[in-house]
């Protein structure tokens, strides 16, 4: 201890890398770090089949690598969650839309449905399909703000 007294930078630098070492070990306290939240954000459907199919397989992507993936629908992309519309029929690129979504909600995706676009489209929360919850100030609001990115299609 003597030594490290009389040489003032080798007790910064040993302050430094105690610091340091306790921030990394905190990360990964549980046995990894910490999950992180993404949000997708969807304001298309019908109108752009790839941005639908592209949302949800980066999705299903991230949901395989841990982290916490909500897709935030709204506008146009508020369709997706209509179950009365015959998504079975519908594809990009040979991938079916409905098999996109299924796919990304058995990952654990959560789907939140904007409620003022889904009125405006005239979707009701009974007209939903099975895996999406339509929103409300407090869901649309932890979609964006406690999100540590949004991804944007």
């Amino acid at each position: 201890m003597k030594m490290i007294a009389s040489r003032p930078w080798l007790a910064m630098l040993v302050t430094v890398l105690t610091l340091s070492l306790g921030m990394i070990s905190s990360s990964y306290a549980g046995g990894g770090p910490r999950a992180q939240k993404v949000t997708i954000h969807l304001g298309q459907a019908t109108n752009d089949l790839h941005s639908a199919h592209m949302a949800m397989k980066i999705g299903t992507n991230l949901l395989q690598h841990n982290a916490k993936v909500t897709l935030f629908l709204d506008r146009e992309g508020v369709r997706i969650a209509d179950n009365r519309i015959p998504w079975e029929t519908l594809t990009w690129a040979g991938n079916y839309i409905a098999s996109d979504f299924d796919e990304f909600v058995s990952a654990g995706g959560k789907v939140v449905v904007c409620p003022g676009c889904a009125g405006d489209a005239g979707i009701t929360e009974a007209d939903l399909r099975s895996g999406a919850v339509m929103g409300n100030p407090d869901t649309v609001a932890d979609a964006i703000l406690m999100a540590d990115k949004i991804v944007d299609y």
